[in-house]
C-alpha cells in the first residue's frame, strides 16, 4: 500500500520565511537556517522512501505556483498548495494526494531534527488502516498529520492555526472520523528559543544535513549573538 509524505514549503524570494525567527536572529541567519532545514527534511524524505522500499513517496507542497520550478524543489514530484489560508491549503493537498495514494502524511520544514522512525511509525499505522496519526508540537500545534480517509473541507477551515489550541481543536474535530494515534511530541523551530533546543538533539541528528546544521549553529556561537 503506497503512501505519500508531503513536505510543505515556501520558496525563498517569493514568500516571507521564518519571520518570527528573523526578528530575533536577523533575516540573513533565519534564511540560512531555513535553507539548511529544507536540506534536513529532504534527506529525511529520501531515507524514509528507501527504508519503506518505495512505499512512501515524497512530494513537495509548494506555497507559490510560480515557485514550482525552483531549483530547491526538483528532487521530488511537487504540487502547488493552492490559494487561501493554511486550512484551505492543507485540505487541497490532502484531498489531491488521497486520490493517488492509500494514505497521506503531511509535515512541514520547521523540524529539522525529525527522525525517519517517526514517519515510518506513522506509515505502519496507516497501512493497518488504524485511523489517523498526529504528532503534537510543544507549542500547541502539530508537526505531523496522517490519514487514509477523506475529510470535509469544513473541518480544515474550522481549525484555528498557529495558536496554542491548534492541535487540541484539530483532534477534537477529527475524532468522529476515526481513531487517533498520537506520536511522540516534538517541536518546530519558530523562534530563537526553539533553535537553541537543537544541539540537545545531536545524538538523534545523525544525517549529513542534520550534522551540517548543528555545525553551523555551533560555529555561530550563542543564539543571542546570531544577529550580530
Amino acid at each position: 500500500m503506497s503512501g505519500a509524505v508531503v513536505l510543505f514549503a515556501k520558496t525563498p524570494g517569493l514568500s516571507c520565511i521564518k519571520t518570527r525567527l528573523a526578528v530575533e536572529i536577523g533575516a540573513e541567519a533565519a534564511a540560512e537556517f531555513y535553507g539548511r532545514s529544507i536540506k534536513c527534511i529532504e534527506e529525511l524524505a529520501v531515507d524514509v522512501m528507501q527504508q519503506s522500499g518505495g512505499d512512501l513517496v515524497p512530494y513537495w507542497a509548494v506555497g507559490e505556483q510560480e515557485g514550482l520550478d525552483h531549483e530547491l524543489w526538483q528532487k521530488f514530484d511537487r504540487l502547488w498548495t493552492g490559494e487561501g489560508g493554511l486550512g484551505e491549503r492543507l485540505d487541497h493537498v490532502y484531498a489531491a494526494l488521497l486520490k493517488k495514494h492509500d494514505h497521506v502524511i503531511l509535515i512541514g520544514t520547521d523540524s529539522p531534527q525529525l527522525q525517519s522512525s517517526i514517519l515510518l511509525e506513522a506509515h505502519a499505522c496507516l497501512k493497518a488502516r488504524n485511523g489517523f496519526v498526529v504528532g503534537a508540537a510543544e507549542d500547541g500545534g502539530y508537526y505531523l498529520f496522517g490519514g487514509h480517509v477523506p475529510l470535509p473541507r469544513a473541518l480544515w477551515l474550522s481549525v484555528p492555526y498557529s495558536v496554542s489550541s491548534t492541535c487540541a481543536v484539530f483532534t477534537e474535530k477529527l475524532a468522529p472520523y476515526g481513531a487517533i494515534r498520537f506520536l511522540a511530541p516534538n517541536f518546530d523551530v519558530d523562534v530563537a528559543a526553539d533553535l537553541s533546543k537543537l544541539p540537545a538533539c545531536a545524538h538523534l541528528m545523525t544525517g549529513r544535513a542534520q550534522k551540517d546544521l548543528l555545525r553551523w549553529i555551533d560555529q555561530r556561537g550563542p543564539i543571542s549573538d546570531f544577529a550580530q
